[in-house]
């Protein structure tokens, strides 16, 4: 099913962006890739030139099945007139390693099936440049040119060194790209395909595979426009980091087949398949992928489908999983203007999605049962791709579960703005108080192995709207023990997970709590979690209000830093004390007396109790919020302190 999909978003990407560069999609034989360094040759072969080439630049070059699937120690596989350092230039320190690379690179471009491109003027300066090479000592740092750049050619984290495209002097076309090399390309790149992918035994090719192949359900057979069965398919991440289907072990092989036969497969719609998500998974702002932790996420529609706030579904699906990067203040008005832009329109989308408006454009509304598909992937080791979650849904019900998370994770307030995924799972993150200010002090790479697991089954719980996962109440919780930060995301997700988990009904069971105390402040709400959070508040306060009062300065460290930890959890150990403290504090801000009073008499009169489980401890953190929320609106004008301030700049961090 989800290479099937993927074959026919191939087709969609190829409709929509052609395939040429920057935006195409490749056709059979070639694939995207970013050159580092031109080398550009006279007619001769002599190097004239060496230019980098700038940083993000696509080139859509030729290329096979197994040259793209080869691993970083493999000799041979090269690409066709473009390659890394190791085969172009033979740079590798053994001496037999230096000859192996690079008369494979050379005999590729010596091949016979390319006889009638040999007078091709950019075919035959490569072909005069790999003799000359060859002759001499095969030594780059010495070239008069090369030397100069060797470092940084080299200087790659794979092991091949940086790839190397060639340029004919005076032309402004790569020589992989020139119209006579590219015919002859794809004439003989069926040839080429079927002769890789015959198999193998004793060293011996056999032929190649025929059979019906599991996607579309024809028989593959080397016959006409017809290809056979793929001995290997593509990376399904580029890098060489792994393929999404291979069979590595007999264990996994049945009915004596052998490798990729026991899932068997066209060679065209094996590289139809990997081309699209491999054009999927590029590093591009424009293109439809998250990370969730170490999880990359793609999606993509059957056709393109635009909401009334103006942004195509896959926009508002990306923003739901990932909001957009706030530029800094130093970044050019043009990407500050882009982002107010994209921030506005996802305001209004949520908030029309939430009430259950209709949220397509009015000739677009019949779209609403247009597939949407959802694909996540993580390299969990060398060579290894594992389908973390795979989601088929139409646009409708998408949307409908996005609102339905939504609804159950607002909070009223002056300026809501709903929390991606992303947003959520970062509050999981290591944090400490410096200067009124929460900085994160945990490593970015170990918290996205840490939360990709949470992180794939929160994106679950948001598009498919199953109960959120309980790790998240636990995470969050314990995250607000340790650094004190009780922010408006945090809050938001602890109210999703109470209302969608079942704890909401539970709780009413044993209290008078509404779905409307979990929104905003409910005076009358007797749960015992609840109450207390508002308690702990109101003595917050008028613990910061004395100090301001008497003492002329900002607390240092209110009650919340040292206690909410034990307040929240265990309650029967420190309220008593709070209680003591409160009489003192109490004395300069008798405002609070009466609200305080109202508080505790909805205990009425029960004793602390000794332990509040996770449920109720996230409830006393919502009655702590809503508490503090309300008594911010409650002062007069002349009480406001500048701890108040500090807390309305951070209170939607």
């Amino acid at each position: 099913m989800i290479l099937t999909a993927l074959m026919e978003c191939y087709d969609l990407l190829k409709k929509k962006y052609g395939t040429e560069a920057p935006h195409g999609i490749p056709e059979f034989g070639f694939s995207r890739e970013q050159p580092d360094f031109c080398v550009v040759l006279d007619k001769n072969g002599e190097i004239k030139l060496i230019k980098p080439i700038e940083e993000g630049t696509v080139l859509i070059l030729p290329t096979t099945t197994k040259s793209s699937g080869r691993t970083s120690s493999a000799k041979d596989h090269p690409h066709f007139l473009w390659d890394s350092t190791d085969y172009i230039f033979g740079a590798r320190k053994k001496a037999k390693d230096k000859l192996d690379y690079f008369t494979s690179f050379k005999k590729l471009c010596e091949n016979k099936l390319f006889e009638e491109i040999q007078n091709d003027e950019g075919m035959k300066a490569v072909l005069n440049f790999l003799e000359n090479w060859e002759r001499g000592d095969m030594d780059p740092e010495k070239h008069i040119l090369l030397k100069d750049y060797w470092d940084r050619m080299k200087s790659k984290s794979n092991s091949q060194g940086q790839t190397i495209i060639f340029q004919l002097y005076g032309e402004h076309k790569y020589i992989p790209q020139r119209s006579a090399i590219v015919k002859s390309w794809k004439k003989h790149i069926r040839e080429i395909e079927i002769e890789d992918n015959r198999p193998e035994k004793n060293k011996k090719k056999k032929p190649p595979v025929e059979g019906i192949s599991l996607l579309t359900g024809d028989w593959k057979k080397n016959e006409n426009d017809n290809l056979p069965i793929a001995v290997q398919h593509r990376k399904a991440i580029k890098g060489g980091m792994g393929a999404i289907v291979s069979f590595n072990f007999k264990a996994a092989e049945s009915y004596g087949l052998e490798g990729n036969f026991n899932a068997p497969v066209g060679i065209d719609e094996a590289f139809k398949y990997i081309t699209a998500l491999n054009y999927l998974l590029e590093d591009n702002p424009n293109k439809y992928k998250v990370m969730l932790g170490s999880i990359a996420t793609v999606f993509w529609a059957e056709k393109d489908v635009k909401t009334n706030a103006g942004l195509f579904v896959e926009e508002t699906v990306k923003h739901s999983l990932k909001s957009p990067i706030k530029p800094s203040d130093k970044a050019p008005d043009k990407e500050k203007k882009i982002y107010d832009t994209i921030t506005s329109k996802l305001k209004s989308f949520n908030e029309g999605l939430k009430k259950g408006q209709e949220v397509l454009q009015p000739d677009e509304v019949q779209k609403g049962n247009t597939k949407f598909y959802i694909l996540g992937l993580e390299a969990t080791s060398k060579g290894r791709v594992s389908v973390r979650f795979w989601l088929k849904t139409s646009i409708k019900e998408l949307f409908q579960k996005l609102a339905k998370h939504l609804q159950d994770i607002e909070i009223k307030t002056d300026n809501f703005n709903s929390p991606s995924v992303y947003e959520i799972i970062y509050q999981l993150k290591h944090k400490k108080k410096e200067d009124q200010r929460y900085k994160t002090t945990e490593d970015d790479d170990k918290f996205r192995k840490r939360t990709s697991i949470i992180a794939t089954d929160l994106a679950m719980s948001v598009l498919t709207g199953i109960p959120y996962p309980e790790e998240l109440l636990w995470g969050i919780l314990d995250r607000i023990k340790k650094d004190g930060d009780i922010n408006f995301t945090r809050v938001s997700m602890l109210k999703g997970i109470l209302m969608r988990n079942g704890y909401l009904k539970r709780a009413q069971q044993l209290s008078n709590l509404t779905q409307e105390a979990l929104m905003a402040l409910d005076e009358k709400c007797n749960n015992v979690g609840y109450v207390l959070g508002r308690l702990f508040a109101a003595y917050e306060k008028a613990q910061s209000y004395y100090h301001w009062k008497e003492r002329g300065k900002i607390i240092d460290k209110t009650i919340r830093d040292r206690y909410y930890g034990t307040a929240s959890t265990t309650p029967l150990a420190i309220f008593p004390t709070l209680d003591k403290l409160s009489h003192v504090h109490l004395s300069k801000s008798g405002w609070l007396l009466p609200i305080i009073e109202e508080i505790t008499n909805l205990l009425e009169a029960k004793p602390y109790p000794a332990v509040l489980p996770p449920p109720e401890q996230a409830l006393f953190t919502l009655g702590y919020y809503h508490e503090k929320a309300e008594l911010r609106q409650k002062k007069r004008e002349d009480e406001i302190t500048p701890d108040d301030l500090i807390e309305n700049d951070n209170k939607n961090n």
